[in-house]
């Protein structure tokens, strides 16, 4: 059995040569690295619920077509008041902070045939129809849009989303009643485009 001499002197301590033992282990370090990039998808519209509207066969992630082609009466002509609306519900999700947005093309839902367009002697036809848009997303946030007959809108109030969210949002579309109520829609297609955004603001 080996013996290891303390020696004191001038009441100091003086400690003899031990032997040396070699580590148990050895670490070292690796780190892992990668960068994921801002992503946002949005699947195709699907049907919700309406009424006298419908959503056309189709619909893509990338565009869809809103059918209103029961917003009049077929015997006058007169707009279907207070009953034009539809509900659309998408799936998708953005992995950042992101924001959620509206925005129409030409900020009213018009007549496109102008060679059906009333006479300068003409009493009033309806030629264009205001319209409102909801589109809420991330349970709660929502962002809206109003057309109010005005150029270019896009909605005023962009939701954001305070981080990552996957799941489904809900897009309704509610068509106004026109400003004179008796008269008659103009014949031939009517249009807009309206684009909704997850991601960056409109």
């Amino acid at each position: 059995m080996k013996q290891y001499l303390f020696i004191g002197a001038l009441g100091g301590l003086a400690i003899l040569g031990l032997p040396g033992f070699a580590s148990p282990s050895s670490t070292g370090e690796g780190y892992l690295d990668g960068t994921v990039g801002d992503t946002c998808l949005l699947e195709p519209l699907a049907y919700g619920g309406s009424n006298n509207a419908s959503l056309a066969a189709g619909a893509t992630s990338s565009a869809a077509t809103i059918d209103f082609t029961d917003m009049v009466d077929p015997a006058t002509a007169l707009f279907k008041l207070n009953n034009v609306n539809i509900t659309l519900t998408v799936s998708g999700y953005c992995n950042y902070v992101h924001s959620i947005s509206l925005q129409t093309s030409t900020s009213k839902f018009a007549a496109q045939d102008t060679g059906n367009l009333p006479t300068i002697t003409s009493d009033s036809f309806t030629t264009e129809i205001d319209y409102n848009a909801v589109f809420v997303w991330a349970d709660v946030t929502s962002t809206f849009l109003n057309t109010q007959g005005q150029s270019g809108v896009t909605t005023s109030n962009p939701g954001t989303i305070a981080g990552a969210y996957r799941g489904t949002g809900m897009l309704s579309i509610n068509l106004a009643n026109p400003n004179d109520v008796n008269a008659p829609l103009v014949a031939g297609s009517w249009s807009d485009t309206l684009t909704m955004q997850i991601g960056a603001a409109l």
